[in-house]
């Protein structure tokens, strides 16, 4: 899965109006750039202070990595 980051508003503290990466005509298919759905969890994570290298735990107790890397380019 493929996903090019666009905001025309920046929120959170994400660049507004800045496209990063670039997809095929029909945005199948990440041609620069590509970042996965984990990677936007971990700037997200990044944004509000918590490091994307945490464990977290689940209901069961079991230990879960936030992990993806962050998108420093986006970054305002």
């Amino acid at each position: 899965m493929a996903a090019v980051l666009h905001r025309p508003a920046g929120w959170g503290g994400v660049k507004g109006g800045y496209a990063y990466g670039k997809s095929d005509a029909h945005a199948r298919f990440s041609l620069e750039n590509l970042v996965k759905p984990e990677d936007v969890a971990a700037t997200l994570y990044y944004l509000l202070g918590i490091d994307p290298l945490t464990e977290i735990y689940d209901l069961d107790h079991r230990p879960l990595m936030i992990g993806g890397n962050v998108v420093k380019d986006v970054i305002a």
